[in-house]
């Protein structure tokens, strides 16, 4: 698992790269952490392009991401999230709560 970031018009854009899986999944929430550094409240793009499998721990630390953004009113969003992980976020209703876009400009201009 490789956790990348970067800003792109005011957004910070946190990308996933691999398998967060049970055992990453702290270490995703820290390096999530750590890139979005002090932007709780500002714009955040969970961009899961290349994730190529999540657990439901990886899926509760997103949900925490969501949350604390959330509190500091900020905006979060998802995108392109691979088939079969689209549908783990659509089961468990994630995709009632937090706003999840099939490709990265949706996602930004959703929460531009």
């Amino acid at each position: 698992m490789n956790v990348t970031s970067r800003t792109e018009d005011g957004v910070v854009i946190v990308s996933v790269e691999g398998r967060v899986h049970r055992e990453r999944a702290r270490q995703f929430m820290l390096e999530a952490k750590l890139a979005i550094g002090d932007q709780w409240g500002g714009r955040v793009l969970l961009d899961c392009q290349n994730m190529t499998y999540i657990s439901t721990a990886g899926l509760r630390e997103v949900l925490l991401i969501a949350k604390k953004i959330s509190r500091h009113q900020g905006r979060f969003a998802i995108c392109t999230l691979a088939e079969g992980i689209d549908r783990a976020f659509e089961v468990i209703g994630f995709d009632q709560i937090i706003d999840i876009h099939k490709s990265s400009e949706a996602a930004l201009a959703s929460i531009s």
